[in-house]
């Protein structure tokens, strides 16, 4: 009889058993759990931080435009209901608007002594279209400034002016004077889309330190043809000549403000007031906050970026 050969077990295997199988790919999708939750944060936060660069450079483009035109230029921050903010445009301000002809003069045609408003009549028919409630308005030279609260076409075209310090001009009625109309800021080419999740939150940026805890709302800011921060406007304020830096915070989009502004991932973006010149620096980290301590953590956060406008900043 023929002997039957019997080779060893484990050369007998030629395959990996069903469990064997399973237990071999729950290892591998483990491991990539642990790996995907270990780089996912960093690539957030690498996204965050390189939107706060893109968001520096872009304010710098809008101070060298400033500069290079000889013109105000600047940038406006339009946010979504929940105060983030994920674009940012240029603007600029159009010529100003002083008449038809180089002798054009405005009359004097009345005062309101009960909301402190004047009113002045024009032949001009080429401010139609260019024009518009809320402009700027400078009678005879003076840097006494008004704001166009209606006009009418006419003729004569017909101006209700209030002033800006509260207080009336000193012109007899009757009396023509020059006029100047500084226009309001429009979109200018250019804009910047931050990086997913990172969004700009209005709600926590503002000029100054604040004593409240600013309102979410559209951000605009102007640099002037040298080069400092002309102009700003704020939700609290409006457009005014700022006395103090600009602050604004890069984070994450789904963050709470108070979350955002002790988030070590989140950025300061501060802009120097008086010389224009931009600064990028970390949020200054966690701490217990609340809504009695916000307003703190927020001045502490804006001095430490502050800081760096003496350390070599741009």
């Amino acid at each position: 009889m023929r002997s039957r050969s019997h080779l060893p077990a484990a050369a007998s295997r030629g395959a990996f058993t069903l469990i064997e199988l399973l237990v071999i790919v729950g290892i591998v999708l483990l491991l990539t759990m642990v790996t995907v939750r270990a780089v996912v944060p960093n690539t957030e936060a690498r996204r965050i931080r390189e939107s706060a660069r893109l968001v520096d450079q872009f304010i710098h483009g809008a101070r060298a435009r400033a500069i290079e035109t000889g013109r105000p230029f600047g940038v406006q921050i339009v946010p979504r209901a929940d105060g983030k903010a994920f674009t940012l445009e240029y603007i600029h301000v159009p010529a100003p608007y002083a008449g038809d002809t180089l002798d054009a003069r405005a009359r004097i045609v009345g005062y309101n002594q009960n909301d402190k408003t004047v009113t002045i009549e024009l032949d001009d028919v080429g401010w139609q279209g260019l024009v518009q409630a809320g402009d700027t308005v400078m009678l005879n030279h003076s840097s006494r400034m008004f704001q166009l609260v209606t006009a009418s076409p006419g003729p004569p075209a017909q101006w209700v002016l209030s002033p800006v310090d509260g207080g009336l001009p000193l012109y007899a009625v009757g009396s023509e004077v020059p006029y100047k109309v500084l226009r309001a800021p429009e979109k200018a080419s250019g804009e910047l889309e931050l990086l997913e999740p990172a969004a700009i939150d209005t709600a926590a940026s503002t000029v100054g330190d604040p004593n409240i805890v600013p309102s979410a709302g559209n951000i605009a800011f102007l640099f002037s043809p040298g080069g400092s921060l002309m102009s700003a406007n704020t939700p609290e304020t409006g457009w005014h000549r700022p006395n103090a830096p600009l602050y604004l915070l890069v984070s994450k989009v789904e963050n709470l403000t108070a979350d955002a502004v002790q988030d070590f991932e989140s950025y300061w973006i501060a802009i120097n007031h008086q010389t224009g010149l931009v600064v990028a620096a970390e949020s200054a980290g966690p701490a217990e906050i609340n809504n009695a301590t916000l307003i703190n953590h927020l001045t502490h956060s804006r001095l430490l970026v502050k800081s760096k406008f003496t350390l070599g900043s741009r």
